[in-house]
């Protein structure tokens, strides 16, 4: 770094920076056109392939449903070219209505086990512990991490930024291992 003019070095960076950015998002926008090419080309055999594939799950999903249940007894299923096929029990989910309505049932109906079956949280705000004051939040033992003074890299771009960490963040991983 020339240490006469330091200003001067990092414009002369900066500069380099940019053209090599500029390089890179021409390469990306290049590859997302052959993509987006071929992506065009492919579609409509995909879609038709798509339409196939379900055919054929419905197609096997009814013999399975056709077949006598005594075929499934044991085992329940079975793996035939790859493919798991027969009959397995699904746990399900618990749905409802509307919580307070449950909630108050539960009360109304299982007392003792209310405490077990009603969960109470009590958490801070974070949106609303941000709009206090740094004293503030120092008396009630919050402390802000992350924040102060870093050294920034960022294009102003902005959008370009996102489509290319989003696109070599892999990548970058890669080649660090």
């Amino acid at each position: 770094m020339n240490q006469d003019d330091p200003l001067r070095t990092i414009d002369l960076l900066a500069e380099d920076y940019r053209a090599a950015r500029t390089r890179l998002a021409d390469l990306i926008a290049a590859l997302q056109d052959e993509i987006e090419a071929a992506k065009r080309r492919r579609l409509p055999e995909i879609r038709a392939t798509v339409a196939q594939v379900a055919d054929a799950r419905a197609a096997l999903e009814q013999a399975v449903a056709d077949s006598p249940r005594e075929l499934w007894s044991r085992p329940r299923t079975r793996t035939l070219h790859g493919v798991r096929v027969g009959w397995a029990t699904q746990k399900g989910r618990l749905v409802w209505d509307d919580t307070a309505d449950l909630v108050q049932a539960v009360r109304r109906r299982l007392p003792d086990r209310a405490d077990e079956l009603i969960r109470t949280r009590e958490e801070p705000v974070r949106t609303a512990l941000a709009r206090l004051d740094p004293k503030t939040l120092a008396q009630l033992g919050v402390r802000i991490e992350g924040a102060g003074d870093t050294i920034i890299v960022r294009d102003a771009i902005g959008e370009l930024d996102r489509l290319i960490d989003a696109l070599l963040g892999d990548t970058l991983k890669e080649t660090a291992i």
